[in-house]
């Protein structure tokens, strides 16, 4: 009877390993083909993986860099995990301080840009509520005035969490997924159902991007004429 149990017992974990394996690449093959479909905005892509399996995509826009990231956030507080798309556009702006803007903040948010920045400024008219405006000199209200108007647009979007600002480049994180319930709850593990991150999502973030540069060209314009 001894002997039988045990045979039985490693039977099982074999079986539940294997399972757990199979589990594994699944969910690793699944996160690896999530810009696939993305990367048709772009010029020239090209995608890695990072050790985590989540692809990072690389290409053009309008002749201009750009890096799409995608970090998955199990740090939220009463919340699923959720999937954020951080998209980069490197640009130089040499003449401005950083700015940066990040919404319902919870004080975890690890990938902010915001929350490295010093002076604290108030939410123009328009802006939600619930943002956290920070600037890299006290005189930030002058550049977040200029922009007010394409930077309010690009927040009404509930699934934009971050807008930055640099002397490197502009950057706008968005929700990408939320983590599944069940699997959050009972194993608390983060698992994304979406597939593939669409084409449309990310040429939202890259026209959104482009209006704001245009609007800091047409700024720097302004101030020389």
């Amino acid at each position: 009877m001894t002997a039988t149990f045990q045979i039985l017992s490693l039977a099982f974990v074999l079986v539940i390993g294997a399972v757990a394996i199979r589990d594994h690449q699944r969910l690793r093959a699944r996160r690896a083909a999530l810009l696939d479909e993305a990367a048709a905005a772009l010029i020239s892509p090209s995608i890695t993986w990072g050790g985590d399996g989540f692809p990072k995509l690389r290409g053009q826009y309008h002749g201009q860099d750009i890096h799409v990231d995608l970090i998955p956030d199990t740090m939220v507080v009463r919340r699923l995990p959720q999937l954020w798309m951080s998209v980069t556009l490197l640009t130089p702006n040499p003449d401005l301080s950083a700015l940066g803007m990040l919404v319902r903040y919870a004080g975890n948010e690890f990938y902010s840009l915001t929350s490295e920045l010093e002076h604290r400024l108030d939410p123009p008219t328009g802006f939600p509520q619930e943002v956290l405006i920070r600037s890299g000199r006290p005189s930030g209200n002058a550049l977040l005035n200029e922009l007010r108007q394409p930077l309010a647009k690009i927040l009404a979007d509930p699934h934009v969490k971050e807008v930055a600002i640099t002397n490197k480049g502009l950057r706008i994180v968005r929700q990408a997924a939320e983590g599944r319930r069940g699997d959050h709850l009972l194993l608390r593990q983060a698992t994304f159902d979406t597939s593939s991150i669409p084409y449309g999502e990310l040429e939202v973030v890259l026209a959104e991007l482009g209006t704001l540069q245009l609007a800091i060209s047409q700024r720097g314009s302004a101030r020389a004429a």
